[in-house]
């Protein structure tokens, strides 16, 4: 029972931010307006909880991955950021099949974990061109084991939405026109 629950991590992590207006109840805020008796306030820029499962094999490597993370803010809840679950070769540790909701795979930058950026937001381009860093889909991940120790080698081949999740566009995405 413990080795099955030491596979379990749980991760959180929050960005606060407070603003200060210059006149009372200021409005036209990214954040929305002020209250009408406010000049300053404290926001939840993200608000993150992260529940995930490392499943290692016999051989040493991971044959299971799967996650759950949620974003909430003062506002309430607001998207899911990861649902996902990997199924890795037991024999060699180097090929998984992966779907769901997931970081986007594109670049160098997207399919790394914020946590590991310097700062907490993407690069102004992958703002602009992905607005949302996760995507519903399947990739077929090919990665190097960590007791492969020569060299680390990852190639990932994914079919996704391609509009993010909660992005949905107006227009028709499967050809159609409208009229």
């Amino acid at each position: 029972m413990v080795k099955v629950l030491s596979e379990f991590r749980v991760q959180s992590y929050a960005q606060v931010e407070w603003q200060r207006a210059d006149t009372i109840g200021a409005k036209g805020y990214a954040a929305g307006n002020f209250p009408a008796l406010a000049q300053s306030r404290f926001l939840v820029r993200r608000g993150r909880l992260k529940l995930s499962y490392d499943h290692t094999g016999n051989k040493g490597f991971r044959v299971v991955e799967g996650a759950f993370q949620f974003d909430a803010t003062e506002k309430g809840f607001n998207a899911i950021k990861d649902l996902y679950g990997r199924v890795i070769d037991p024999w060699t540790g180097w090929v998984g099949f992966q779907g769901g909701v997931f970081l986007r795979p594109f670049g160098y930058e997207s399919p790394a974990a914020p946590a590991t950026h310097e700062s907490p937001e993407f690069a102004r381009m992958n703002q602009i061109i992905m607005p949302n860093e996760c995507e519903i889909g399947e990739a077929i991940v090919i990665e190097s084991p960590k007791t492969f120790k020569p060299v680390y080698l990852r190639i990932e081949a994914s079919l996704v939405n391609g509009e993010g999740v909660g992005n949905a566009s107006t227009a028709p995405t499967d050809g159609s026109a409208t009229g």
